[in-house]
């Protein structure tokens, strides 16, 4: 009797790390689910004529709004929805290394969980580290 009711515990338990592991699971896929009605694929191979009403990346200079828009898809997609809406930010302007570095600090004041992306002013991302 005694082995049946550490058995049947032992299945309890079982079951219940699975449906937990199913749900961590499902919410995971819905945070990366791609908005499907707006998506339309990878096109590879395609021809591009860039014509005249383009400029030249070397004539082309990031400023702190757009470096905060990079930074923030960046952070988004390296580590997740939270890493935005669970943050406070700041741009920090390197004028030796002509970039910007845009960082994501939590919103109450502890140490660690930030983030950070250095980009710089032609659009080169130079590095991107996190806090803990």
């Amino acid at each position: 009797m005694k082995s049946l009711l550490v058995l049947f515990i032992c299945f309890m338990l079982l079951a219940s790390c699975s449906v937990s592991i199913s749900d961590s699971k499902n919410e995971i896929e819905e945070e990366n689910a791609v908005d499907e009605e707006r998506y339309d694929g990878v096109i590879s191979n395609w021809y591009v004529d860039w014509g005249d009403d383009s400029c030249d990346i070397a004539d082309f200079s990031i400023d702190e709004d757009l470096a905060i828009e990079i930074g923030n898809a960046i952070i988004k997609s390296a580590f997740g929805n939270n890493a935005i809406t669970e943050t406070r930010y700041i741009v920090r302007e390197v004028i030796e290394k002509d970039c910007f570095v845009v960082t994501r600090l939590p919103k109450a004041d502890i140490a660690g969980g930030d983030y950070s992306v250095a980009i710089k002013k032609n659009g080169e991302i130079l590095k991107i580290w996190w806090g803990e």
